[in-house]
């Protein structure tokens, strides 16, 4: 069943012609999109037993507007708490009588249309970022929803960014927080936006960010020191350094590495100051700069990428092929991120689980 994944990648092949259409008439071509869209969200939507899927279940069954104890929701009996809004939404669903296939939907209807709705508006080439999407975050929608859903909701603390609005940012930031309190690693972003725009301090904070990855990553330096932090604390780093290993120099963390080069290159040339798009270079640039540096600790690392990096190369790179002016460039540009979506989805659909659907299953 794990070819009904590849289905998708020939689909959007199928499709990408469509993307330099420019005599297709505008509500055809959203008429294209939108049942693109409405298939995938069936796909997603109702799927059954994906990454993390029993995990989510066995929340959703234990947690309850009985559970509050603010900042979490909290089930002693079960051993599990869970973030505020995350576990608030959950008993809404609760208090309604809603199943949990019923929440795995909606969240997904949620998750999957602030993705695409800022695909639609800030992509030149649509089908070409959904390509991009299945080969950086499919595997996050269709397992673990609450990263997918705070990569989508951090791109609203874009304009706060730019903007240079602090009290709306941080606001943003603490809702996604409320759904997976990792979002709070967005938070320093508004403060090294001013720096993180700067040409000379990108390259030197990417080569710092290299040679740091190169000595094996940071925490290993400072794991000795997070004994101050409490046991639990300093056990879990450790466990997390020990069994999970360094994330190596694959073709993975060259090609994010490159594409970070890249932007930081062409910037001053084609993306605007102060607009959506310098917002996305510098959520990438952070985004891959925190990967190399926690590099000896995966779980940052992975979820940096997810939950910033991966939406901001997802509309980046479709922006930046629009502006080249040779037609022939383009093109061959194009067809290499095709390639590229291709050859970095093989190693991720191997890692995913063997779809099933809700309305192909005996309950």
């Amino acid at each position: 069943m794990l070819n009904i994944y590849w289905s998708w990648i020939l689909l959007l092949i199928c499709l990408l012609p469509f993307d330099k259409q420019t005599n297709l008439k505008p509500n055809f071509k959203n008429l294209i999109i939108l049942t693109f869209f409405s298939f995938l969200l069936f796909f997603i939507g109702f799927r059954y037993e994906s990454v993390d899927y029993g995990g989510y279940k066995i929340i959703f069954d234990s947690i309850s507007f009985e559970s509050i104890n603010f900042p979490q929701f909290k089930n002693i009996a079960d051993n599990i708490s869970i973030e505020f809004i995350f576990g608030f939404l959950i008993s809404i669903f609760k208090e309604l009588n809603f199943s949990f296939y019923s929440f795995i939907f909606i969240f997904s209807l949620i998750s999957l249309s602030i993705k695409f709705f800022f695909i639609k508006k800030y992509s030149p080439y649509f089908f070409l970022s959904s390509l991009l999407f299945f080969a950086f975050l499919i595997g996050k929608d269709m397992g673990q929803i609450r990263n997918a859903m705070i990569a989508g909701i951090l791109l609203f603390a874009i304009f706060p960014l730019i903007k240079r609005n602090f009290l709306i940012y941080i606001s943003i930031v603490l809702i996604a927080s409320g759904i997976q309190i990792f979002a709070l690693i967005a938070l320093p972003i508004y403060w090294l936006y001013p720096y993180l725009t700067n040409k000379k301090i990108v390259f030197y904070v990417l080569l710092l960010s290299f040679v740091i990855f190169l000595l094996g990553g940071i925490f290993h330096y400072l794991a000795p020191l997070s004994s101050f932090l409490g046991t639990h604390i300093h056990d879990k780093i450790t466990i997390y350094i020990n069994s999970r290993g360094a994330i190596p120099l694959n073709i993975n963390t060259l090609s994010l590495i490159f594409f970070a080069l890249l932007f930081t290159f062409i910037k001053e040339y084609y993306i605007e100051k102060k607009s959506f798009y310098e917002g996305l270079f510098t959520f990438y640039i952070y985004s891959v700069s925190i990967f190399l540096i926690c590099s000896d600790l995966s779980i940052i690392s992975s979820r940096i990428i997810d939950s910033l990096g991966s939406m901001a190369l997802i509309i980046l790179i479709p922006f930046l092929i629009n502006k080249i002016e040779s037609t022939k460039i383009k093109i061959i540009a194009y067809g290499l991120i095709v390639c590229f979506c291709i050859m970095r989805f093989i190693p991720m659909v191997k890692n995913m689980e063997n779809y099933q659907n809700i309305f192909l299953i005996n309950h």
